[in-house]
């Protein structure tokens, strides 16, 4: 719940080598022989978007607040995470039972969130599958999430990136060291400055909001091939038919046979 974390955008195409060099030194989470799991998140903002700003403005204390879906389990949770000037990663996490249990949760947020709830409205929902790797010589984390999808609450517009995995190493501090990092930074890749929220903002909402602390990302995922875009946003429904999980779900299982 308190971390350090460095992202990267990595294309599809290198993942089952990467993966293969990281298989002596991290485990692969698995659940009932399941390795891929699906994630639905609907961020919550202002109508003037502050967290969103906050971010774009290299505000020193900045905010996220969701509620994550867990459809392999189904359990969800909202949350608030907080990243301070010094790059920490702090989330707060309430369970809800139910649909309407967010709204019983005023004096929770309150506490943990410099805005109200009443003041907040769905953003964005964002979906994915993710991997996660364990490593088994330090407190570290490698999340991979694939086939990203961003689907605008404000104007409906959506994005999905098909080509390329968003990775980040999360330790309790100084991720450099980490293995994951430095096999990526041997290969050439840099830690990139990458919010899910931000980006999917940006790609969704277009000329609505400001992007230039973000152009250098956006620009580069929108110009790499095979990106899909469409005018509707998609249901959990659309992510358990369309995603499939069956290649991936065979190639890690070669990776880490026997672990």
């Amino acid at each position: 719940m308190k971390r350090q974390e460095s992202k990267f955008l990595l294309p599809l195409d290198i993942l089952s080598s990467y993966l293969s060099e990281l298989s002596k030194q991290y485990s692969l989470l698995a659940i009932n022989k399941d390795y891929m799991f699906l994630y639905n998140s609907t961020y919550f903002d202002t109508s003037d978007m502050k967290f969103y700003n906050m971010h774009h403005n290299g505000a020193y204390s900045r905010y996220k607040v969701r509620v994550r879906h867990y459809l392999s389990t189904g359990a969800r949770y909202l949350e608030v995470k907080k990243k301070d000037n010094k790059g920490v990663c702090t989330k707060s996490r309430r369970s809800l039972i139910a649909q309407t249990a967010i709204h019983s949760l005023d004096e929770w947020i309150s506490n943990v969130c410099p805005v109200e709830l009443s003041l907040l409205q769905p953003s964005i929902n964002i979906q994915y599958q993710r991997m996660t790797l364990m490593s088994m010589v330090d407190k570290e984390r490698v999340t991979i999430d694939l086939n990203v999808s961003f689907g605008s609450l404000r104007n409906f517009k959506s994005h999905q990136l098909t080509n390329n995995v968003i990775v980040e190493v999360k330790r309790e501090k100084n991720t450099k060291d980490s293995l994951a990092y430095q096999l990526l930074r041997k290969r050439g890749f840099r830690e990139v400055s990458l919010s899910k929220y931000c980006i999917g903002s940006g790609l969704t909402q277009t000329g609505n909001i400001k992007i230039n602390r973000f152009k250098r990302i956006l620009n580069r995922i929108k110009s790499m091939k095979h990106e899909r875009v469409s005018g509707e946003t998609r249901s959990d429904m659309d992510l358990n038919r369309d995603f499939s999980t069956e290649d991936n779900q065979e190639m890690l299982s070669t990776i880490y046979q026997g672990r």
